[in-house]
């Protein structure tokens, strides 16, 4: 919520700097991203019989990208966890989608202060 805020407040993209372009691409980026997953389950929905083949298509890309991933990373594990993956990135679109939400109705806030959080006391002579 906070970068929607920043874009918000600072009015980010109304200038034509490079940076305001870039960040501009970059929203372009998210909103393609997050209007890929309704546009997706629509398709399939309308799909008739073919949702089975689209499921299978779609729970494919996903497996792609998790193998490349485990590929690269040399971890062939990472391929047991491509349901987690896959409902994982479900859930951050809709994430993603109430932040943008909330920034709009609460464009600004009051007080923009972090205060740490308190530390844990450890003694000296643990051998934890």
């Amino acid at each position: 919520m906070g970068t929607f805020q920043g874009v918000i407040g600072h009015r980010l993209g109304r200038r034509n700097t490079r940076f305001d372009r870039a960040y501009l691409l970059l929203m372009l980026h998210w909103v393609v991203y997050v209007a890929g997953a309704p546009v997706t389950l629509w398709l399939l929905a309308t799909a008739g019989p073919g949702l089975g083949v689209g499921l299978l298509f779609l729970l494919g890309g996903h497996a792609l990208w998790v193998a490349l991933a485990a590929w690269r990373l040399r971890c062939p594990r990472l391929l047991l966890f491509l349901p987690v993956i896959v409902v994982a990135d479900q859930l951050y679109r809709v994430i993603m989608v109430h932040a943008v939400v909330k920034a709009i109705r609460q464009p600004t806030v009051d007080r923009c202060v972090w205060d740490s959080p308190a530390r844990f006391a450890v003694s000296a002579g643990s051998d934890a």
